[in-house]
């Protein structure tokens, strides 16, 4: 499936800078993937399965340490609609990893902003969603993701993990996180979440490094089983 999917990627256009509006769907079915997906300087691509009880992602042993998909360099991009199971012992890094690797070098006004997540499970994952930066000097916006209705069960680092300073005004609604040790991490950034159930957690719900931080984050609603 990997070399399919990635070829359909390729082919559409979704790593160019030109691309705009192009929808990629998975049908219902299994999908195995033994390398990850790059989407890259994508602008408003739709990756869709046909529902998270419908089109399963699964990763090989492979991809132990890597993200599923890598969204890098993007902009008003959406993945929804599926469920990812990873290997236990071999997890990848992220179902998703938000990526800033260039610092408007490249594309000019290209960002990584607006990433839209909703309909989609995870289990037997490091984290559901990773967001990046390759360098200092890269640490542009990587920003105002929606995360809706999402349900991540199973992981060992943190549900939600931001590991720098401009990656700001996360939204996440609804949804779970379930059996891990910290549902948010935070290296920088800041988020708002509501209406998010909690349970099994082994460690913190908001793991907070210290350094700097030039946004609130907000949490309300929260649930706890």
């Amino acid at each position: 499936s990997t070399t399919a999917v990635q070829a359909l990627l390729t082919a559409a256009g979704v790593n160019s800078v030109a691309t705009n509006g192009l929808t990629l769907r998975f049908p219902a079915g299994r999908f195995k993937i033994s390398s990850t997906l790059l989407s890259d300087l994508a602008r408003g691509v739709q990756i869709r399965g046909a529902g998270r009880s419908a089109t399963f992602i699964l990763p090989t042993a492979a991809m132990a340490g890597l993200p599923v998909f890598k969204m890098q360099d993007f902009y008003h991009c959406s993945i929804e609609g599926m469920t990812v199971q990873g290997v236990s012992g071999s997890e990848p890094s992220a179902v998703i990893q938000s990526h800033r690797e260039r610092n408007n070098g490249v594309a000019p006004g290209m960002i990584c902003q607006k990433l839209h997540v909703d309909d989609l499970e995870a289990f037997v994952v490091q984290r559901a969603i990773h967001w990046t930066c390759s360098n200092p000097a890269a640490d542009g916006n990587n920003d105002q993701a929606t995360i809706s209705r999402v349900y991540v069960h199973s992981f060992t680092v943190a549900a939600y993990d931001i590991t720098h300073l401009n990656s700001v005004w996360h939204r996440f609604i609804g949804g779970e996180i379930i059996g891990g040790p910290i549902a948010w991490r935070m290296a920088g950034g800041s988020f708002t979440a509501s209406d998010v159930v909690l349970a099994a957690l082994t460690d913190v719900e908001v793991d907070v490094t210290p350094g700097t931080y030039i946004h609130p984050t907000l949490l309300k609603g929260i649930g706890h089983e």
